[in-house]
């Protein structure tokens, strides 16, 4: 009433305190495959403060339809048996733990976290997804506009191969995504158990063995042939080599003897970055290191790094590593 006593009916009525915009933030478009369009939408209606709201479109424009993440997706998921908004939603999770973030957020800003898909707004650019959380969605309106970009390497082995086609991922990428593929295998020998149906049993020789459950695999042959996509056949075979007895086929399928040991726990995340020269190169893993504080109960970052070299050649695009010295 003050407002409208103050400036009269024509100035009140015709903008001076009501706005409604949409501006364009973002275009990305992939050699006519995809185009991804990001706005923001300011408005205004007289209230204590504006409200800003992110929006974004994606069209697949090899067939004209709206993208969603669900049409992006591969059946199967990663190697780890990640679906694509699993692998999204920990990248992000990790962002937030890493920088510390949820002490400025809501209580329960995890359950808003997994369902981004249908709470956030999605993006692409050329390095990857940009996920958005509006103010009040996660965390309070003085805190902003939650923005988090998640590298192509974090979920492409999640996505469908057609996804693959119309994003355009650069090879950085693409080997960076490779390693992290080699690792998990690596690991499954040298640090954690694969996924297995611990429902299945077996006992041979006196240990006690599950039935592997590894997309895609049902013997120890075709074991192999999943660790030759990313390794030498020589490193594979030391893979296997190494854990003799603990992968065997019985009744014709693939089980394994659970030995995981668990990770380095001095070790904390990594990089990486990849030079190519012609179809080989070396992917460089500079990994931080931590010390246990005894005071705060907790592993802290010592502002070291050491750095691991896994030299690769590309073989139909993508990297086989012919050497994994990994420190996990």
């Amino acid at each position: 009433k003050e407002l409208y006593a103050e400036n009269g009916t024509s100035v009140f009525l015709n903008g001076s305190y009501w706005t409604n915009e949409l501006s364009l933030t973002q275009t990305y478009m992939t050699e006519g495959k995809l185009l991804s369009v990001a706005a923001e939408n300011y408005t205004y209606y007289g209230g204590v403060h504006p409200n800003s709201a992110t929006r974004a479109w994606s069209f697949d424009l090899t067939t004209g339809e709206f993208l969603t993440l669900d049409a992006l997706a591969s059946e199967e998921g990663d190697l780890r048996g990640n679906s694509l908004q699993e692998s999204i939603y920990w990248n992000i999770y990790e962002q937030i733990a890493q920088k510390g973030l949820s002490e400025g957020y809501f209580d329960d800003y995890d359950s808003y976290l997994q369902d981004f898909p249908t709470l956030a707004t999605l993006n692409f650019t050329e390095n990857g997804l940009t996920v958005t959380f509006d103010q009040y969605v996660i965390a309070p309106y003085a805190a902003g506009p939650q923005v988090f970009s998640v590298p192509y390497s974090e979920f492409y082995n999640a996505l469908s191969e057609h996804a693959k086609t119309i994003l355009s991922v650069s090879q950085e990428q693409t080997v960076t995504a490779d390693f992290k593929a080699a690792a998990t295998l690596w690991s499954w020998f040298y640090m954690d158990d694969p996924p297995m149906d611990y429902n299945v049993t077996a006992e041979v020789d006196g240990n006690l063995y599950d039935l592997a459950d590894i997309k895609g695999v049902e013997t120890l042959e075709g074991l192999r042939a999943l660790l030759l996509r990313y390794v030498t056949p020589e490193l594979a075979d030391e893979w296997l080599g190494s854990t003799e007895q603990r992968y065997r086929d019985i009744d014709g399928r693939l089980y394994v003897m659970s030995a995981g040991r668990g990770g380095n726990e001095s070790l904390g995340g990594y990089t990486c970055t990849a030079a190519l020269d012609g179809d080989s190169g070396v992917l460089t893993q500079t990994v931080t290191l931590l010390a246990w504080d005894d005071t705060a109960q907790a592993w802290a970052d010592t502002g070291k790094t050491e750095a691991y070299e896994y030299p690769f050649t590309l073989v139909d695009g993508h990297a086989v590593f012919s050497a994994f010295p990994c420190p996990y």
